[in-house]
């Protein structure tokens, strides 16, 4: 029954989100291929990479970061971005 409920609020939030989109254009972005070393058992994980448009303009940053939670805490205070541990990416 939970599992139904949630499935329904979820449902709720995607296509009403979808009647306040504005004309739904995204910006056109150039494909990457990129990866990175992740080690659950390490200290600190930092991943920035800026998705650019097809013009060249920075249009979003994927930000993946994580570590031990003595290092992901205080970046969630800092940055007010709630990072958990092992690693989360936004």
């Amino acid at each position: 029954m939970q599992r139904k409920a949630f499935l329904a609020i979820l449902l709720i939030i995607v296509l009403g989100g979808a009647c306040f989109a504005n004309d739904g254009s995204w910006p056109k972005v150039k494909e990457f291929d990129d990866d990175f070393l992740a080690y659950s058992g390490t200290k600190s994980i930092d991943f920035i990479r800026p998705i650019f448009d097809v013009n060249g303009t920075i249009k979003y940053l994927f930000v993946c970061r994580g570590g031990t939670t003595e290092y992901t805490d205080p970046l969630s205070d800092r940055l007010g971005i709630n990072y958990v541990s092992p690693l989360t990416c936004i």
